[in-house]
This record gives structure tokens, C-alpha cells and sequence, in this order.
């Protein structure tokens, strides 16, 4: 996927925000990409059929929130 047109089209306001599903190539999102405030990156969201993955994940973020929020490195930043 060519992601300077997206990046271009949400700059230019063409689209309103985006959210990102992270895919094989993170942790490497496009500076153009990374540095909008209205583009939002997602885990996988192919694993929300699995009940305890879901939940698994959903610790590991609120564990990486509360480490940004007490200056530490979150575990799994991209």
C-alpha cells in the first residue's frame, strides 16, 4: 500500500482521521503518517474473534498506558 497519498489526503483534510491496523512493516510508519495527531494505530483487529486474545491485548495496552503515564517505555510501542 502507498501510504503518501493517505498521509497527503488527511493533511489536506480530505479525509478526517485514519486508523491504522499495524501490519508486517511496523514498527516502520512513515514519519508523514506517524507525526498526525488524527491518525490513530491499531493492534491487529483480525484477533478480535478470539475472547481471551482480545483481553490479553487489552491489558498489554492499559500496562503500556500506565507505563507512558509514569515515564517509562511501553512494552510494545511501534
Amino acid at each position: 500500500m502507498d501510504k503518501a497519498p493517505l498521509a497527503a489526503a488527511i493533511q489536506d483534510n480530505a479525509i478526517a482521521n485514519a486508523e491504522w491496523d499495524i501490519c508486517e512493516c511496523a514498527p516502520f510508519i512513515p514519519d508523514a503518517l506517524r507525526e498526525l495527531n488524527n491518525v490513530v494505530p491499531l493492534p491487529h483487529l483480525g484477533t478480535s474473534s478470539v475472547l481471551e486474545v482480545r483481553k490479553s491485548m487489552g491489558k498489554m495496552a492499559f500496562a503500556d498506558l500506565v507505563a507512558h503515564f509514569e515515564g517509562a517505555a511501553p512494552s510494545q510501542a511501534v
